[in-house]
């Protein structure tokens, strides 16, 4: 391993945070021999740490990520159920999983599940009850 000079160290460091560069950036900039992770843990030492969602942004920032959020009016409104008809529901389907036919007295968690799998449509009709189970291996299921 080579042996960097502490003027090096602090030059290192100053790049990474004043000019927000990566280690390998730093590395091809200053013309370093050394790997980007020995400037790894330079910073490290000088205890400089971006976090995560730090270098995520800053990647974004830079062009080098591309982030792209779902526009509001393209999302789906997802209503939500009442406590009478999903009761209703419940009642209808005599407390047990359609798929499966076991029961809450079996110990299981019941879901009212969307047959249709259209979030927004809350129709009596377009209403089934599952067990956790079920409802989750649907799609495998089908």
């Amino acid at each position: 391993m080579i042996k960097i000079l502490p003027k090096t160290e602090l030059k290192i460091v100053e790049l990474y945070v004043g000019e927000e560069l990566s280690a390998r950036e730093v590395v091809v900039k200053m013309k370093l021999d050394v790997t980007p992770r020995q400037v790894q843990r330079i910073l490290k030492k000088h205890q400089v740490i971006r976090s995560v969602g730090d270098a995520f942004r800053l990647a974004v920032k830079q062009g080098k990520v591309t982030y792209y959020r779902k526009p509001e009016h393209l999302k789906k409104k997802r209503k939500t159920l009442s406590t009478k008809l999903r009761f209703q529901t419940l009642k209808a389907s005599e407390f047990k999983c359609q798929y499966c036919g076991r029961t809450v007295k079996d110990g299981i968690r019941l879901e009212i599940d969307h047959i249709d799998d259209d979030a927004t449509n809350n129709d009596p009709l377009n209403l089934q009850v599952l067990c956790n189970e079920c409802n989750g291996g649907k799609a495998s299921f089908e």
